[in-house]
């Protein structure tokens, strides 16, 4: 019975448990449109070409991508709270939920969210 108490305690967060919230994912829109959409379009963001790349990584992966890359003219220009609420946006895009907390900016937590794509949502199942 104790490594059961002890797994559940290793299982990360998953981007279907609410871990931004709508204003940070607002937020992100607004920053987007000022530093991302002359290069990119919502569509690259979103569906196929975002599960491909991103399902089953640690969120962190596409963070430091995101903020080491861009914006292309300018990479780690942004703060890091403006590359989390772009990152809020990216996953309201693919119709992960809000939630109650703010997305951290900070590595470590977003270490612990692992992507997972909407299909292994389940009831009463765990991704």
């Amino acid at each position: 019975m104790a490594q059961a108490t002890d797994s559940a305690k290793t299982v990360p967060l998953t981007t279907f448990q609410g871990v931004f919230t709508a204003a940070q994912a607002a937020s992100g829109r607004s920053v987007y449109r000022g530093s991302c959409e002359s290069c990119h379009s919502t569509s690259e963001l979103g569906g196929p070409a975002f599960w491909s790349e991103w399902v089953g990584r640690a969120l962190v992966e596409l963070f430091s991508y995101v903020k080491s890359s861009m914006p292309k003219d300018n990479p780690t220009s942004l703060s890091d709270d403006d590359y989390a609420n772009v990152m809020a946006y990216i996953l309201q895009l693919n119709a992960m939920p809000p939630g109650d907390r703010p997305l951290p900016s900070d590595s470590t937590a977003l270490a612990q969210i692992k992507v997972v794509p909407p299909d292994t949502i389940k009831k009463g199942t765990r991704p």
